[in-house]
This record gives C-alpha cells, structure tokens and sequence, in this order.
C-alpha cells in the first residue's frame, strides 16, 4: 500500500507543480480519469467544480490526472463548463500525465482499459493525502462508474474531524442515529474512560449491545454529539492526554488496530527508558 505519495513535478493547465511543495501542510486530494473528452469524465469534473469552493474554505487542495496531453486538457474544460450551463470554472490544476509515469507509480492503471493505441488508461482512482503527506485514503472505481464527489466531502469531512478531534464517524455520517435523535454523533475513540466520557461528555450516550464486550473491556460504543463547544473539554484536553500517555499501554494501542485498521490514530506509544509508554 502506497503510504508516502512520491514527488510529482508535472505541467498541467494552470502551470507547474511539484507534489510535495504544493501540498505545503495542506490536505490534498488527487483523482484520476481515463481520458479526456468522456461524458463520464465530464460530468466528475464538473462536480468537483462545484464541490472545490467548499473544499479549499476547509483548507483541501484539489488535483485531477489525465493521461491526455496538455493542449487537450484545456480543450475538454471548455466542454465541461458547457456541460454544466456555464455554471462552473474549474479553478483545480488537471494534471497531464500522457506517458502514464505518474499513473503507473501510483498504481492507478486498469490492464484492461486501453485508448485506440492499445496504451493502459487509469481507472477512476481518489487519494487523499494528509498534511504530513501521507496517504490517507485510497478508493477505486471503474471506468463505468463515475464517483459520487458528495461522498468524497463526506470523507474529507470525517477524516479532517477523526484527525482534530480523536473521534470514529460512523456508517452514514452525518446523518446516522437520525431516529435515535442523535443525528451526526460520533463515537469516543476507545481509550476514552467511563470517568472521562461523563466528566468532559456529559451528553454521552452509550449504545447497548447483547455481547456485552465493549462494557467488559471499557470499550464502549459512546456517541457524543458532533458539536460540543458547549462542553468543557473535548478528546484533545489535557486529561485525556495524560490518560492516553500513562494507561493506554501497547496491548490497547495493538487491539485497536486490529480493531480499526482503516481509522486514523493520531498518535502512537513508544517506550519510555523507565518502562513507561508516550504519545
């Protein structure tokens, strides 16, 4: 699994960049296509357009891969803005990739998806890299599939949440628990403590499961709301830093990935000389 995004210095509609200078501690998000000038194609690109504004005032750069030449590239943008009424300006760099350099050291091609010179095209790949550059997310599609860029926000959003906030979003966040009342709670990481989650989440709430299991191992599911500015402190405090330091030990931290190993943790314990563990 491709777990730091090599360096990228390629020429694309708006000038040069080099990958890791542009990221420059920002998120960023990079998707590939095919080719230019398919109505699939067209229709992602056009929705990224409207989705970008809401991505960069959130701090996320945006960047889409195509293995058509440059001159191309800008020929196709005109087709997207017509296809959206004219409606849109595509304001996010399209990378021109026509070697497939870029395409086969990320992985991206599809063997068996060639352009009219038998030549390998992508499939509709989405990474999204963090800002210490570091991948974050991977997602596949096929070519007959066009991605649904609502769900890549969503992602973006439960991803910039998990690494601010040391939260889990569940299935069909923001709009699960819905009729519960709890609509767009998330759950406390697990080495939240009974003690902590009443003392600094006093709206709490704890969802019972027949096993048991979370209760035993002090693992609950525990959905707080989304917003808690209203509470005195939230995952980051102080307290939950000192917890995490001087209990959470190297068994809990190995459970949990094993638990969770598609979710961020933001720290990881490494052993003090007198024995003890560190964030």
């Amino acid at each position: 699994m491709l777990h730091h995004c090599c360096r990228l210095c390629r020429r694309h509609h708006h000038g040069s960049i080099k990958w890791h200078q542009w990221i420059d501690g920002s998120w960023a998000i990079l998707f590939s296509h095919p080719a230019d000038f398919t109505p699939v194609c067209t229709t992602e690109i056009g929705r990224m357009s409207l989705k970008y504004q809401y991505l960069a005032d959130r701090g996320v750069k945006v960047a889409a891969l195509s293995c058509n030449e440059l001159g191309e590239h800008q020929a196709w943008l005109d087709d997207v803005v017509a296809h959206c009424e004219n409606k849109v300006t595509v304001d996010f760099p399209i990378i021109a990739d026509p070697t497939r350099e870029i395409a086969v050291a990320y992985g991206m091609i599809d063997p068996e998806l060639k352009d009219a010179d038998g030549l390998p095209l992508t499939c509709r790949s989405v990474f999204i890299v963090g800002p210490d550059k570091k991948l974050k997310l991977s997602l596949n599609y096929p070519a007959s599939v066009g991605r649904n860029m609502d769900e890549i926000v969503r992602v973006v959003d439960a991803l910039l949440l998990s690494a601010e906030k040391s939260v889990a979003t569940p299935a069909n966040w923001p709009n699960n628990h819905a009729d519960q009342g709890m609509k767009g709670w998330v759950f406390l990481l697990p080495t939240v403590t009974k003690e902590d989650a009443s003392a600094y989440f006093p709206e709490h709430k704890t969802c019972e499961v027949p096993s048991g299991k979370g209760e035993a191992t002090h693992l609950q599911l525990c959905l707080v709301p989304c917003d808690w500015t209203n509470t005195a402190m939230h995952a980051e405090c102080a307290a939950f830093h000192r917890y995490r330091c001087n209990h959470a030990g190297w068994a809990i931290a190995k459970w949990y990935r094993r638990l969770c190993p598609t979710l961020l943790c933001k720290f990881t314990l490494t052993r003090h000389r007198n024995g003890r563990f560190k964030a």
